[in-house]
């Protein structure tokens, strides 16, 4: 089992104890601390991992970032796919540039 997995199975075993998710995930880190799981990461970030225990997880909200990051991607994409078209059909860069907003030094790389 893995350090990530111990350190969950941790968190069930000690809210099971009937501790708060907050106290179970100090005693998790704690506990993995101590038996050298994750030990760096843990004493690095403890106050971060409990955190993110506490934070609430709102699935509608993830989707919706997945869905808008993905759309930036395929923008960039299309962007990429519109400067090596005009690159290829005798585009200056600067003109390229002007058209889909691209760094120069990325079109540049095209370019090669």
């Amino acid at each position: 089992m893995d350090g990530y997995s111990i350190f969950i199975d941790k968190i069930r075993e000690y809210q099971k104890q009937e501790k708060s998710l907050e106290k179970a995930g100090r005693s998790a880190i704690n506990y993995c601390i101590k038996n050298n799981i994750l030990k760096d990461y843990l004493e690095a970030h403890a106050s971060e991992v409990i955190n993110m225990l506490l934070g609430e997880w709102d699935q509608d909200e993830a989707i919706e970032v997945a869905r808008e990051e993905g759309e930036e991607i395929g923008m960039e994409k299309e962007k990429l796919i519109i400067a090596k078209n005009l690159l290829s059909e005798g585009s200056t860069p600067e003109f390229v540039h002007r058209i889909t907003g691209l760094p120069q030094e990325e079109i540049e790389r095209i370019e090669l």
